[in-house]
């Protein structure tokens, strides 16, 4: 009787403890209860920034809602919670306190400006914040901020030391210049530039970097000075900035092979509805998450959930540029960081008193990777998480911009 009683306590007290353990995300084992999981999404729903910001709002939400209802995430539920800041300075703070009542885990916000303003109380509330975008204030001084971005002064470099080596075919140093407007990001990608060339004459000879006031848009001084470079850099702000310069450079004979960043590509639509599709041919941009043309099957549920939950908007925006993807991007990535965290610590440990900071020493130990990208995480102290890029060449026969590299990681030391 004893033997038996003995083993029956023994099967008892083995078998309770694991169904009441679970794993969370991609774990075996049937949690036993449902953990919700707030993203606070700081973002602009009604303001300049809203044209932009919004479809990154509404790819956060289609994607948790996607994870919910497939159930991709045991014994989780993702619930977003939004703040508009209108894209106004001073309802920045008032949104991070706002999103703090409402319950949020963690903050997720696109524009640097955003993440620059509440970085500072994040760290002493210890409340983990994702930001699609990097500063030097993020990057230098490592806290609560994590970003999806690579600095423009690791990316520029990078990328004109592969434009030297993989698509010159002059005679000498390439002539270059830069022109866009004064407004971030812009300046960050001039001080690249000007720092790059005095190192660099037997590749560039800079002959000028101009950043005028937003909103101009009569370039006549500018196509002049930079009519006869060999690649002009466009540090893009908007599609006003773009497309009418493009459109006044080439009609004045400017000659320079376009290149730019993630922020020229974002306005593939304007640019081409202004200037034709022959004025950008051959272009060279680069990018963190690519363009609509990459082979993935994050790019083609990115383009499913966008068009089954905004179907007047989705044509419309995959036409316009790189902006959805990268923001939808910014996004998945957001949320696949946390799916991991909840398979380090725990569905248990991502609420509640101390679960900031679990969170955050998580995400420094995580690597999450989405099919046909790169892996994202943040060793060592690093806060760029996503530090790979590739160049895309725009072709006016195919009306697209076409991946024409694989991944390259960017050296951010």
């Amino acid at each position: 009787k004893w033997t038996a009683l003995a083993c029956l306590v023994l099967i008892i007290c083995t078998l309770v403890p694991m169904a009441l353990f679970s794993i969370g995300c991609g774990g075996e084992e049937e949690p036993t209860e449902n953990v919700t999981i707030v993203i606070g999404d700081l973002t602009d729903l009604t303001g300049p920034g809203a044209t932009a910001m919004k479809p990154i709002s509404w790819a956060l939400a289609d994607y948790c809602n996607y994870v919910n209802e497939e159930g991709l995430c045991k014994g989780v539920t993702f619930k977003v919670v939004s703040y508009d800041t209108k894209y106004d300075p001073s309802r920045f703070m008032t949104g991070y306190e706002d999103l703090k009542s409402q319950g949020a885990n963690i903050i997720f916000t696109g524009p640097p400006a955003m993440a620059d303003a509440i970085k500072a109380r994040a760290d002493i509330d210890q409340m983990p914040v994702i930001c699609a975008s990097s500063t030097a204030n993020m990057v230098d001084n490592p806290g609560y901020v994590f970003t999806l971005a690579v600095l423009d002064r690791y990316r520029v470099p990078f990328f004109l030391d592969w434009l030297n080596e993989n698509d010159w075919e002059g005679t000498g140093p390439a002539k270059l210049g830069l022109v866009g407007y004064s407004m971030a990001p812009s300046p960050d990608v001039q001080a690249a530039v000007q720092a790059y060339c005095p190192d660099n004459t037997d590749k560039y000879t800079l002959v000028g970097t101009t950043l005028v006031p937003m909103g101009t848009m009569t370039w006549s001084a500018e196509v002049q000075t930079y009519k006869d470079c060999d690649y002009l850099f466009i540090a893009a702000n908007g599609a006003t900035m773009s497309s009418t310069f493009v459109e006044q450079y080439r009609a004045a004979g400017g000659k320079a092979k376009l290149i730019g960043s993630d922020a020229f590509n974002a306005y593939v639509g304007a640019v081409t509805d202004k200037a034709g599709w022959a004025a950008v041919d051959g272009s060279l941009t680069y990018g963190n998450w690519g363009y609509w043309t990459l082979e993935s099957t994050e790019v083609d549920l990115i383009k499913e959930l966008l068009e089954k939950n905004h179907p007047a908007e989705a044509a419309t925006l995959m036409k316009v540029g790189s902006g959805a993807i990268g923001g939808g991007m910014d996004a998945h990535m957001c949320v696949l960081l946390l799916m991991e965290v909840v398979k380090e610590i725990g569905a248990d440990k991502m609420t509640g008193e101390g679960s900031g900071e679990a969170i955050y020493n998580a995400l420094q130990e995580v690597t999450a990777e989405a099919p046909g990208y790169y892996p994202v995480n943040y060793p060592d102290g690093e806060r760029q998480g996503a530090r790979y890029i590739h160049v895309q060449r725009w072709s006016a026969a195919d009306q697209t911009l076409n991946i024409i590299t694989d991944w390259m990681e960017v050296p951010t030391d």
